[in-house]
């Protein structure tokens, strides 16, 4: 998911689409990443300012849900070093909740009754 609103899935033998799409609408409708990274003040004109606190990056995270889609534990993978943009993405992830009872077949790739979701977050691309 990147903060530009695109997300990518490969749907073309993947049947838990929709289960994928609930999960990537929760996140994004919660990730509020931080104010002012990114930020152009004047124009493009030279003289303009431009503020880029943040440099565009990835942060990967994961997520561990139970049967019932609760989110038990979550944590970040790879950080683009920016603690702020870390925790905005942790924060999503745990704003989101739920994400509904995890499907039937994908059930038996629970390991101890848990499944981890790997979920890479793109900052200003």
């Amino acid at each position: 998911f990147s903060n530009s609103g695109l997300f990518s899935l490969n749907t073309v033998e993947f049947r838990h689409f929709r289960f994928a799409k609930q999960i990537v609408d929760r996140i994004s409708s919660n990730w509020y990443p931080p104010v002012m990274a990114n930020a152009q003040i004047g124009g493009y004109a030279p003289g303009g300012l431009r503020i880029m606190a943040i440099p565009p990056q990835e942060v990967k995270a994961y997520f561990v849900i139970n049967a019932n889609g609760d989110v038990v534990k979550s944590g970040i993978l790879d950080s683009g070093g920016n603690r702020t943009l870390d925790d905005s993405c942790l924060e999503s992830i745990r704003l989101a909740g739920n994400f509904g009872p995890v499907p039937d077949d994908l059930k038996k790739k629970m390991r101890n009754g848990v499944l981890t979701i790997p979920f890479i977050f793109g900052y200003g691309r």
